[in-house]
């Protein structure tokens, strides 16, 4: 569609450190809800697909690592990586 609206809803809190200072550990939660729309007069509150994810990381000197778990709405599951920056 044409029109697109997200919300996000992400917490993380840190759980460890790695030895020799390598690295701290995290992990988190982030509940999602979003779709899109031909046009924007037709998006609605009922017409959102939500989702949440479960993610683990490691910030070390190299740069961040995260895995986590994602599972939408109908069951849908999806397993990711993500390394570095988002920016």
């Amino acid at each position: 569609g044409n029109a697109m609206g997200l919300a996000s809803l992400i917490d993380y809190v840190r759980v460890g450190d790695l030895p020799a200072g390598l690295g701290r550990l995290y992990a988190g939660l982030a509940i999602q809800g979003g779709n899109t729309w031909d046009d924007a007069s037709d998006a609605e509150l009922p017409d959102l697909q939500y989702s949440g994810t479960l993610f683990f990381g490691v910030d070390n000197r190299i740069a961040p690592v995260f895995i986590g778990y994602g599972l939408a709405e109908g069951g849908e599951g999806q397993v990711y990586v993500f390394v570095g920056y988002p920016f």
